[in-house]
């Protein structure tokens, strides 16, 4: 039922709070947040979900519809609408390439998150 919920909601990200919430009205109060817990921990160590730190301490969570094979590339986040876009291009690469052979620093590419906003997100405002 989670994954099924986070798949049909790819576009939104959720903190453990809302997936209980909105888990519980579908369900009709019948998961509880520990079980919330232990199966996003296994969708984030699966590749299925990506956790993300918003301002201060808040933790929220993303589906990510390339699973395991979501670590190859960078990623941009919208600070505003929570965005995920996964940046697939030969200048992104060449960056890391550059980082890798003038400064001699491999990135994890499966952690590497760009903040800012989307275009959607900067023509509103």
């Amino acid at each position: 039922m989670l994954l099924n919920y986070l798949k049909e909601n790819s576009d939104r990200e959720f903190s453990i709070d809302a997936l209980a919430l909105e888990l519980g009205e579908i369900s009709g109060g019948k998961i509880g947040k520990s079980t919330i817990y232990r199966q996003v921990k296994e969708l984030c160590r699966s590749g299925l979900l990506r956790r993300f730190r918003k301002e201060g301490k808040t933790v929220v969570y993303q589906y990510m519809e390339h699973g395991g094979d979501c670590c190859n590339h960078f990623h941009l986040k919208c600070t505003a609408c929570g965005r995920l876009v996964h940046l697939e291009c030969a200048d992104a690469e060449n960056l890391a390439k550059h980082i890798k052979e003038k400064h001699d620093f491999v990135l994890d590419l499966s952690k590497t998150v760009l903040y800012g906003l989307c275009k959607e997100c900067r023509e509103k405002s």
